[in-house]
């Protein structure tokens, strides 16, 4: 099965999580389902965009360096913190910041415009009525549409809704992901291994990705290569999970028994090995509409297919736009023998539009991540004519979602 051909099968049979109402601190990165209206005015008063006097315009129309207005100061409001008192002709209230506008204020002029006394203040320019005022509902009025139906939620749109008083939204559930990790050989990443055992890299690896998506998923302890053991684990987790990922395991090796155990618990499976290198073994099953990723033992193979496969299956759970990886053409800086009968991927660094492969290219290598910032695709060709051109896609677009500003409020008189 081509790599193509794998990610479309997996898409086919992937459906969309249960809708949920979610607080709004835990909706980033998910889709909204609904549109959102505000339930009140932003800004709620009109405020203080400086921090000065708040004043009247009219009595600072002759206003200058040379002919200073000079007015009476009656008191001072500070953000939370308001005054009853009016200003009336020839007054001035000082004002900080973000403080509720004084009543009969309808400017403020700024405080390095002032020189200011101990019972009045100097004014040295004019102020047009209106001047650093935020007024009410100058952002959005209650009953805007804050944020429309599809957008995706970022921290910075999560905040907006918060501080309008939005503290739920409709989204899709994230997934419950269980994820088993099973090997004689395998340890912790933070155990100290035997001389013949290696640190598990894979669930940290999975951990991390999964949680940069605004998932948390239950990483269950390493199992040994005992059968039983595997499959209670595996059953536990089929039984409490949307999807189940293992690690290792899927092979052709005499303790590689996941297939099987797979199928034991009524997993059809999808396909079992990829025309890929690395990450051929990779297996995917399906039950009820639960997803098994059977992932390979190597490490580079695990990342490679996270990529490729699982994370756009998670993502078309969660509604997310635009799940496939997206691919763009580029040049190597040195030709290359296409590989005869599978897709060869690698890692790179892209350098002003020409790619310079890494040199470690083993499936155990995890090293040449830490100087690569695209995932290069090879495609296999008949001939063996060398080539430059190969298809890439940039490393950042694999955690998390792109960055999507709140739509434009419209506004709505108050």
């Amino acid at each position: 099965m081509t790599p193509e051909k794998a990610l479309n099968t997996i898409l086919s049979n992937t459906g969309p999580t249960p809708i949920m109402s979610c607080s709004v601190a835990e909706a980033g990165g998910r889709v909204l389902l609904a549109s959102v209206r505000a339930p009140d005015h932003l800004p709620r008063f009109d405020n203080a965009a400086m921090d000065g006097f708040a004043v009247r315009a009219h009595d600072l129309r002759s206003a200058s360096v040379k002919n200073p207005a000079r007015l009476h100061i009656l008191d001072e409001a500070s953000a939370g913190l308001s005054t009853r008192k009016k200003v009336r002709s020839g007054t001035a209230i000082r004002i900080s910041t973000g403080a509720l506008l004084p009543s009969g204020a309808d400017a403020v002029v700024m405080q390095e415009d002032c020189r200011i006394h101990k019972s009045h203040v100097e004014v040295f320019s004019s102020a047009a009525t209106g001047e650093n005022i935020r007024r009410k509902g100058e952002e959005i009025c209650r009953g805007g549409i804050a944020i429309a139906k599809g957008e995706v939620l970022n921290a910075g749109s999560v905040a907006w809704l918060a501080s309008m008083g939005v503290r739920q939204v409709r989204v899709h559930a994230a997934p419950r992901i269980g994820i088993l990790r099973s090997g004689d050989e395998v340890v912790e990443w933070n155990s100290s291994p035997r001389l013949d055992q290696v640190r598990d890299t894979h669930g940290l690896f999975l951990k991390l990705q999964l949680e940069r998506l605004g998932i948390n998923p239950l990483l269950m302890p390493i199992v040994a290569d005992d059968v039983r053991h595997i499959q209670k684990n595996f059953a536990i987790l089929l039984r409490s999970s949307d999807v189940v990922m293992t690690t290792g395991g899927v092979s052709v090796g005499p303790h590689d028994k996941l297939v099987e155990i797979a199928k034991r618990n009524g997993m059809k499976i999808l396909f079992s090995k990829v025309a890929q290198k690395p990450g051929g073994p990779f297996t995917t099953g399906v039950k009820d509409g639960k997803l098994w990723f059977g992932l390979p033992g190597n490490p580079f193979s695990v990342a490679v297919c996270y990529m490729l496969y699982v994370r756009p299956a998670l993502m078309k759970m969660m509604h997310l736009p635009a799940p496939r990886p997206a691919w763009f053409a580029a040049n190597t800086k040195h030709p290359l023998v296409p590989p005869r009968n599978k897709t060869v991927f690698l890692l790179g660094k892209d350098v002003r539009g020409k790619v310079l492969l890494n040199p470690q290219k083993g499936s155990h290598c995890l090293g040449a991540f830490a100087n690569s910032n695209v995932l290069v695709r090879l495609e296999p060709k008949t001939s063996a004519s060398k080539t430059r051109r190969v298809a890439c896609f940039r490393l950042e677009e694999v955690p998390g979602n792109p960055i999507r500003l709140p739509l434009p409020a419209g506004r709505r008189s108050v």
